[in-house]
């Protein structure tokens, strides 16, 4: 069986993953079930957890990267067109917002916000201004995520990078159903186009030469629409926006609750 599983919102609470979590991951790689780590974080903002919870693969970008971590390499990685990436600096340079982009295996940052969230996000690069950076990375770069506090500004970014035809693969509940808190941070992904994590599901089981019917999916926001879709095991966490619903097989308890190692222990 592979199992893939969604970071933020689903294995982690408040940045961390807990104990019975990790037990029960240990325990059903243990059997031998496969469980793959599939997020919209770079792959910087979470490959020590690899090594601590003994993980082999992981999809990363919302599909844009794919990693052996035995191996240590880069099964599979796309980038975002030049063109785009210049669209999306120009929306981000209208407003003051926390930058943060991949190149593959590193992240960078004009933010040390993103680095300090979690105990896991430790290797992500700050820059005090990394518009150079950008620019001069232009043609190697697989995903930005900006953040901001501000809820109108980056629900405009969102709206306005959907309009130019950006891959957003996801984005926080209140950016895409309209509604913020005041006070709280939000985020917008972007990947490259024709990517998702349904995408990078289906290279991990053509890699390990594994049926999607012994495939379980586990998530909790809209970007795991996709990932769903290519499992016939879905498991929606009891905290996950009410969209993935409906292309959900089972509902398990919130993460807070180790939803992911109750749904786990349920296999036995």
């Amino acid at each position: 069986m592979v199992i893939f599983i969604d970071l933020d919102g689903t294995l982690l609470y408040d940045g961390n993953v807990s104990q019975r979590n990790r037990k029960a991951i240990k325990k059903t790689q243990e059997q031998g079930n496969i469980v793959v780590l599939c997020t919209a974080r770079p792959l910087s903002r979470f490959v020590g957890l690899m090594d601590e919870m003994g993980i082999r693969y992981a999809i990363a970008g919302s599909g844009a990267v794919i990693y052996d971590r035995l191996e240590d390499k880069l099964l599979f990685k796309k980038t975002i067109d030049a063109d785009e990436v210049d669209k999306i600096l120009k929306l981000m340079k209208k407003n003051d917002f926390i930058s943060l982009f991949c190149t593959g295996q590193q992240a960078y940052s004009n933010s040390s916000f993103l680095r300090d969230y979690d105990k896991i996000s430790q290797r992500v690069k700050v820059l005090g201004n990394i518009e150079d950076l950008i620019l001069k990375n232009r043609e190697n770069i697989v995903s930005f995520i900006p953040h901001s506090f501000d809820f109108d500004s980056l629900h405009e970014l969102y709206k306005q990078a959907i309009k130019d035809g950006l891959n957003v693969t996801g984005a926080s509940k209140a950016i895409v159903e309209g509604g913020g808190r005041p006070r709280s941070s939000y985020y917008v992904e972007i990947a490259p186009r024709g990517l998702s994590k349904g995408t990078g599901v289906d290279f991990i089981l053509d890699h390990l030469g594994a049926d999607s019917n012994n495939a379980i999916a586990i998530g909790d926001g809209y970007n795991d629409i996709e990932m769903f879709k290519r499992v016939k095991t879905s498991v929606a966490m009891g905290n996950c926006v009410p969209g993935l619903l409906g292309f959900a097989m089972h509902r398990t308890l919130s993460n807070q609750d180790d939803g992911v190692a109750v749904f786990l222990e349920s296999l036995g």
